[in-house]
């Protein structure tokens, strides 16, 4: 199954608006890093690749494309 035009756009908001919110919201104060504050941002974004993986298996699944969040969870781990 194909992805429509919108999914495309929305992916692009959506990655627009979490730079956005990285950049501008959540590091707006110059701090020292530390290891605990660097942990939990890494578990923040890490759960939010599989929620994404959890939504496009969903999403796929419902339309007989079950391989699809498997495959988005593959990528995610070798590219990592």
């Amino acid at each position: 199954m194909e992805a429509d035009l919108w999914h495309w756009f929305a992916f692009g908001a959506l990655v627009v608006v979490l730079l956005a919110l990285d950049l501008v919201v959540f590091h707006r104060w110059v701090h020292a890093a530390t290891m605990v504050g660097s942990a939990g941002w890494s578990l923040f974004w890490i759960t939010l690749a599989f929620v994404e993986g959890l939504v496009r298996w969903w999403g796929r699944t419902t339309h007989g494309d079950s391989g699809a969040g498997l495959t988005f969870l593959n990528g995610f781990l070798v590219g990592n």
